[in-house]
């Protein structure tokens, strides 16, 4: 997304790739079959599978993006020179990439496994120690097999090591430990490739392109080398930004095929609930009144509305705050798994709804399922969900994303993704990188749903770049955001809106909130809530019928969802509060925060023009001036 400061305007680039000329429903039935399920797919079969690669669009973005957007003074070999020294020189891993690569190594190393690719080989066992610890796992610089005190261990470890694993420091399968260097040099010369020659001939079209097809063959996929060289199937596009305003600010998302209008969806609930006034807190009779001008009277202290951060920073009002947005998001949810799909593509259009955007919108139409739905002390129930057309579906992240602001005040929000760590683990010879598994956001439920995989079409995209500006007369940017992890963007982009819109928090402390998650993005998903969120506001959540989850330390979330369903420790919170050593421990933390994504933020001060940036401690990233 990217927005033009002399223009005063939003402009949004979509990349993602498409579905291969051999993908739909039949042809991922005959190879993840299940009786019995999901119209006979085996859902978890194909969600890591080669069937869930779709033709990559991210070389042609970039290209696109540069020549539309770009300022002309740099070539895309110069812009790709710093990642190609850093892949040719080595870099050391910061320790959250750190800790998440290891954990990711598995989906790689099992393409490697001796028996064709059977998961449940045992070479999955220790080796890939993800601990950290100096007295377990790996250590940098030794020869490991020293280390190992059993005659057959040390022969899996050798043969493990002989198949030269990528994305492995030394090709033992394991991932890299904080701080060690990490080297690619066949990355290195893809970026050579696509930068001197251009995104088709020097990436679709050349020897990249064919690895890609072999790699996608070897692990039974449908994808060709035609698919790739096909110039349809990767084309960029440029479609017309979505937004919605909120007090005096107004969020622009990606339209579908992603996500954002779920966020977009929420926030303008919001709205009416503030419009609708009502009990907030302990008061029976406060009402909230938005102004004609833009501007609302936030500042009342007599007049609490249902979107409020405590100006301290230290977290959200009131329980109250949390539930109407966790009900909002749900409506969104709702909507998007509904809807949402690519709405270029001849059979998407569900209900003859041809302007999808300006459907789900339209402010009238969310009023009316606000106040059929929501309650303000209860939770929605499955019945009134089911009953108003919300349904469910599930899907989770691997991705990264950077925010740029420049002197003159123009604006880059960039988001890319693999959509599950290293998404289906598959590595294409002698490229250095993984490929994705997007195509696990189609519907497989029905062959009715817009969403459902067809050949050429684009799937549910999770990643979500945005951008604010002020929504008045003379406008401009007021921030440029992300907040990466899968299902939590549009949730992270709804709070931390309602964070800075409502207490006016610097970036920073917007970051840092405490943050709910509805992990599966679907209507009737588990909460998740983050350390430092008030125990009472946990308490009162849970009262209202909200299905509070709380983890320990030892389950790790780890940006996928199917490590948050039910096998998992998951404790409701009427059970943590049986003790509060335990409720203090269950708190999801560490590591697990990673659940509630990896914001950015850039805040330009429009009088001044001083830029304020924001980095989410969640993970590994930075703020920096240039």
């Amino acid at each position: 997304m990217h927005y033009d400061s002399e223009k005063n305007t939003v402009e949004c680039t979509n990349g993602s790739g498409r579905a291969p000329s051999g993908l739909d429903l039949d042809s991922i039935r005959r190879a993840h079959p299940a009786v019995g399920e999901n119209d006979g797919i085996n859902k978890s079969s194909f969600l890591k599978s080669a069937h869930a690669v779709t033709v990559p669009g991210a070389a042609r973005a970039w290209e696109a993006f540069l020549s539309k957007h770009g300022s002309g003074h740099w070539t895309m070999l110069e812009l790709l020179e710093p990642a190609i020294r850093l892949a040719e020189d080595g870099f050391p891993v910061a320790p959250i990439t750190a800790h998440h690569w290891c954990k990711g190594m598995e989906d790689i190393v099992r393409w490697y496994d001796d028996d064709n690719n059977n998961n449940n080989d045992d070479d999955n066992d220790d080796d890939n120690d993800c601990s950290h610890d100096d007295n377990d796992g790996v250590k940098v610089g030794e020869d490991n097999d020293t280390s190992l005190t059993n005659d057959d261990d040390i022969k899996r470890k050798r043969r493990k090591r002989q198949k030269n694993i990528p994305l492995s420091p030394d090709g033992t399968g394991r991932g890299p430990l904080p701080g060690e260097l990490m080297f690619n040099s066949d990355l290195a010369n893809v970026l050579k490739s696509l930068g001197k020659h251009g995104a088709m001939d020097g990436f679709y079209r050349s020897w990249v392109g064919v690895s890609i097809a072999n790699s996608i063959a070897n692990a039974g996929g449908v994808m060709t080398y035609d698919d790739i060289s096909n110039q349809s199937y990767s084309e960029c596009t440029f479609p017309n930004p979505i937004s919605v305003s909120y007090r005096g600010l107004k969020l622009w998302q990606a339209p579908p095929n992603g996500q954002g209008i779920a966020g977009l969806i929420a926030l303008e609930g919001l709205k009416v609930l503030e419009a609708r006034g009502g009990r907030y807190g302990d008061d029976d009779n406060n009402t909230f009144d938005n102004n004609n001008d833009g501007t609302d009277n936030i500042n009342n202290n007599d007049n609490k509305p249902y979107g409020k951060a405590r100006k301290d920073g230290k977290g959200w009002e009131s329980a109250n705050t949390l539930h109407s947005m966790i009900e909002m998001m749900r409506l969104g949810f709702a909507d998007a798994r509904s809807y949402v799909c690519d709405p270029d593509h001849p059979n998407a259009n569900k209900s003859g709804k041809e302007h999808l955007s300006d459907y789900l919108l339209n402010p009238k139409r969310i009023a009316d399922r606000v106040d059929a739905i929501f309650r303000q002390d209860q939770s929605i129930s499955n019945e009134t969900i089911e009953k108003y057309g919300m349904i469910p579906s599930d899907a989770p992240s691997g991705t990264v994303s950077f925010q740029v602001v420049d002197a003159d005040g123009n604006a880059v929000s960039f988001v890319q993704s693999n959509f599950m760590g290293f998404g289906t683990g598959i590595v294409p010879e002698g490229c250095g990188f993984a490929m994705q598994n997007r195509g696990a956001g189609f519907s497989l439920d029905s062959k009715d749903h817009p969403n459902r995989p067809t050949p050429g079409k684009r799937p549910f995209h999770t990643i979500l770049p945005g951008m604010l500006t002020h929504d008045d007369d003379e406008g401009g940017l007021y921030a440029s955001i992300s907040n990466m992890g899968g299902f939590m963007q549009p949730q992270g982009h709804l709070q931390l809106t309602v964070a800075m819109a409502t207490a006016k928090l610097n970036p920073q402390a917007a970051i840092d909130i405490p943050r709910f998650c509805i992990a599966d993005g679907t209507h009737g998903g588990k909460i998740f809530l983050e350390e430092g969120t008030a125990e009472d506001i946990v308490d009162n959540l849970a009262a209202m019928g909200h299905n509070v989850v709380m983890h320990d330390d030892d389950n790790s979330c780890e940006n996928n969802k199917e490590q948050c369903d039910d096998n998992e420790k998951g404790e409701s919170s009427n059970e943590r509060n049986r003790g509060k050593n335990r409720r203090t421990r269950n708190i999801l933390k560490r590591y697990d925060r990673s659940l509630f994504g990896k914001a950015q933020i850039v805040k330009r001060d429009r009088k001044s023009g001083v830029l304020w940036g924001g980095s989410d401690g969640r993970a590994d990233g930075c703020a920096m001036g240039y």
